[in-house]
């Protein structure tokens, strides 16, 4: 049987990012309001990249079919490329 293919909206990817970085505002409404107005200052902070280039290439890997991959595995790839220098600069 294939596996489903899920789909998400920026506001639900949005959720996702935050919850990988355990962050809950105080107004989670007015908050994802704000995110996608384009205010999302702490959120390019931890992934270089705005929420709806994040859902864009959500959603692509998993028309790609990919298996046991979740939101936060994505999340994380961004966090670690943003983090991390390459092995030339490292050494």
């Amino acid at each position: 049987m294939p596996r489903q293919i899920v789909l998400l909206q920026e506001y639900e990817i949005i959720e996702h990012g935050f919850a990988v970085i355990k962050y809950i505002p105080k107004s989670p409404a007015t908050f994802k309001q704000k995110m996608l107005k384009g205010d999302a200052r702490l959120w390019t902070a931890h992934y270089q990249a705005s929420a709806n280039v994040c859902c864009k290439a959500w959603n692509a890997m998993q028309r790609k079919n990919l298996p046991d991959v979740e939101p936060k595995h994505l999340f994380w790839a961004l966090c670690h490329l943003k983090t991390y220098s390459t092995e030339d600069i490292a050494s």
